[in-house]
């Protein structure tokens, strides 16, 4: 095993120690955020979900829409972000 995954190890074990810590001192955070969004917005957290799930799909439509029609399409987005070279197509 290489210095990287050691190191991946290490983080992911103090991660679970300090949910361990967390949970015993603070009991489930999860109850208390959400009842404190609820108090706080007025919200139901259900309410706020369904709404963010349809914020990121109204996202995605302009992104498709604004890179999606063309030869290229979603391609140049991306370009130059997947390691390849700039312009490099995959058809053989």
């Amino acid at each position: 095993m290489n210095d990287t995954g050691l190191w991946l190890i290490a983080v992911l074990g103090c991660a679970v120690v300090l949910a361990v810590l967390l949970r015993r001192r603070y009991g489930n955070l999860y109850a208390k955020l959400t009842g404190a969004f609820e108090r706080t917005t007025g919200l139901g957290w259900p309410t706020f979900l369904r709404a963010l799930g349809i914020l990121t799909l109204l996202a995605w439509a302009v992104v498709y829409l604004a890179f999606g029609s063309g030869e290229k399409g979603l391609g140049e987005l991306f370009q130059g972000q997947t390691g390849g070279a700039p312009g490099a197509t995959s058809d053989p």
